[in-house]
């Protein structure tokens, strides 16, 4: 039987992009606000770098238009062993403000 899902984790996000995007950084050149926004991102969750580009593309993965943000943080923190899904609901919402991923009405 599926489990209820968190209100503020039931929503569904569909990438925009044909592919993940691998290095954030290319994206916000030029955009000051969400080059800043970005960073605070990267401080408020620490990771090696190599850890949190994994953890990114899988998140950027499992968005699929099907799946909900709930569904994909418990898969992503499946294959990584870490995370939250508070985490991936604020780089999801990132990317919904990036214009790389839009949320599905219900």
């Amino acid at each position: 039987k599926p489990q209820p899902f968190p209100a503020g984790y039931a929503y569904i996000p569909r990438r925009t992009t044909k592919s993940p995007i691998l290095h954030m950084e290319d994206y916000l050149i030029g955009d000051d606000s969400l080059t800043a926004r970005y960073q605070a991102l990267e401080k408020k969750y620490p990771m090696e770098y190599f850890e949190v580009r994994t953890f990114q593309l899988l998140i950027q993965c499992y968005i699929d238009g099907r799946r909900s943000l709930w569904e994909i943080a418990h898969s992503v923190m499946r294959e990584t062993g870490s995370g939250s899904p508070q985490q991936v609901h604020e780089l999801v919402q990132f990317l919904v403000s990036r214009g790389t991923v839009e949320i599905l009405e219900d």
